[in-house]
């Protein structure tokens, strides 16, 4: 082999090696853009976690009350119900005792 043989090899073994360095850097900057965005995906967790803590803490406070509530606007029904039937009850007899009345008179 020729000088000129073993220096054109050689140029042609550093262009190689150049253009792999090359690819290496761009995948380099290519993994630290993604280990950036790995970062602000965990800090993006991170934070939905927070709030949805304090949902779940808000929530869990209220679901008690409102169920007090219901339980209390519940209870108000069949009192009313019961109050209603009692009145039903006494229309009911007084329209009888009037039919009554009007019969006799």
């Amino acid at each position: 082999m020729t000088m000129e043989e073993k220096i054109d090899m050689l140029v042609e073994k550093t262009s190689k090696i150049d253009m792999l360095i090359e690819k290496t850097d761009k995948l380099e900057r290519n993994l630290n853009l993604v280990q950036k965005d790995i970062k602000e995906l965990r800090q993006d967790h991170e934070n939905m976690n927070r709030i949805l803590i304090l949902i779940e803490e808000d929530t869990s406070n209220k679901i008690p009350a409102l169920f007090d509530g219901y339980s209390f606007h519940q209870q108000h029904i069949e009192e009313d119900e019961k109050r209603l039937d009692v009145l039903e009850n006494e229309v009911d007899e007084h329209s009888i005792r009037i039919s009554a009345l009007e019969q006799v008179n």
